[in-house]
């Protein structure tokens, strides 16, 4: 259905400021060290890593790479995941929620270090994440989560003023994030991991994957073995697992809007409101954009899509001066019931299938972390982290109220 009434083209400021792919399909069989299928942040970090450790890769993506999640991203890398922290320490414990901090810091950590590395062009740079409330009644919130995030380690700290052109009751300020463009980010990536030869295939849509010795991938019109497989599409599309049933859908919405109103475009911004809402900016060619995000809602459940593009129209212009709207997207993330990814072996007696999914939104640290866990996996390394993110996990306490009542609310 045509929505020409709404504002801005709907397209991504992503794609629409960098340049198209054009890898080619993968027909007839190929035989590899590993295949990824999904080339978003996670399976083009992991892709670049394992080729990095001498490993020969085949990464496989259904249409062309990075215009899914990664493609419609706000691209916050920052460890200020709404509020995190003080849940975290509330249902798994102060020693868990310090792991999760260090891990999605971990994250941050290798975006800066493949971009200083490989001298990626891509505007990373340094920025502030406000997590603020508008009301007074939130300021209590606030400052508890604040406190949280500092006692796991995080440079974080509760401040009255927020640089915004309306008014707040105060923010959980973390220091040390970053912003970039993620695409341009992952384009790079993706070409150091390609070389001199061929390691993606786009529009090659995997069917199956058959784990064994070797484990196979059926796609359309190609097969590829592989000793180890990583799947990292938004949701796992094996049964196996049942990601379907221990993850849920949320979409949300965003509008690039050209303001008057002095801003700061080192600065980030995340509403803990209901609804919530998000604000970055973003320097192109043709000038400075705010992208404006929110309205997110339960796949499925959102009602009219236009008028929620239409309530963030709304909600931004009456705060903003706002020269014009010139892109519009939504984008979709799973969300798991203890709001911490899923990464690592599919389920507990997989040995050679690895998946990872759950960012909740925030996949630019987890995606990362994500790459780097699971290039650590099949490399037989260590890794500190893969016990909290572990697929196979389920405990009752933390997560089996909420398993029943989100597989009630999928059925609905």
């Amino acid at each position: 259905m045509e929505m020409d009434f709404l504002p801005g083209r709907p397209r991504s400021l992503w794609i629409a400021t960098s340049h198209e792919t054009n890898y080619p399909r993968l027909t007839g069989r190929l035989k590899v060290d590993v295949c990824i299928i999904g080339a978003g942040i996670a399976g083009l970090t992991a892709a670049y890593l394992l080729r990095e450790g001498g490993f020969s890769v085949a990464v496989l993506d259904s249409k062309r790479i990075l215009t899914g999640v990664t493609g419609h991203t706000t691209a916050k890398i920052t460890l200020a995941h709404g509020l995190i922290y003080r849940h975290l320490i509330s249902k798994l414990g102060q020693d868990r929620a310090r792991l999760y901090a260090e891990a999605n810091a971990y994250g941050l950590q290798r975006i800066n270090q493949l971009v200083e590395m490989n001298r990626i062009d891509c505007g990373l740079s340094p920025a502030r994440m406000y997590i603020y409330t508008e009301s007074k009644e939130g300021i209590d919130e606030i400052q508890a989560e604040a406190e949280a995030a500092r006692s796991l380690g995080l440079n974080a700290r509760f401040m009255e003023t927020v640089p915004l052109p309306y008014e707040t009751a105060g923010a959980a300020v973390y220091e040390d994030q970053a912003r970039f463009h993620p695409r341009k980010y992952l384009l790079a990536l993706a070409e150091l991991a390609s070389g001199s030869r061929n390691v993606i295939y786009e529009n090659t849509m995997a069917l199956d994957v058959r784990e064994g010795n070797p484990c196979e991938v059926i796609a359309e019109g190609a097969r590829v073995l592989a000793n180890d497989v990583i799947v990292t599409t938004n949701l796992p599309f094996m049964h196996r697992g049942m990601f379907y049933a221990k993850a849920f859908p949320i979409r949300s919405y965003v509008l690039a809007m050209r303001v008057g109103d002095r801003v700061y475009p080192d600065t980030m911004f995340y509403s803990a409101g209901n609804p919530a809402h998000s604000l970055r900016f973003q320097e192109t060619p043709d000038g400075l954009y705010a992208l404006c995000g929110g309205g997110d809602h339960k796949t499925g459940q959102g009602g009219d899509t236009a008028k929620r593009y239409l309530e963030l129209e709304r909600f931004f212009a009456g705060r903003f001066k706002v020269g014009s709207i010139d892109y519009r997207w939504s984008t979709q993330d799973y969300d798991s019931m203890d709001r911490m990814p899923f990464i690592g072996p599919v389920t507990s007696r997989s040995k050679h299938v690895y998946i990872a999914t759950g960012f909740g939104g925030w996949g630019m640290t987890a995606g990362t972390l994500a790459g780097a866990m699971l290039t650590d996996e099949i490399m037989g390394l260590e890794n500190r982290y893969s016990t909290i993110f572990s697929p196979a996990r389920f405990e009752l306490g933390i997560g089996g109220r909420e398993f029943i009542s989100e597989n009630a609310n999928v059925a609905r």
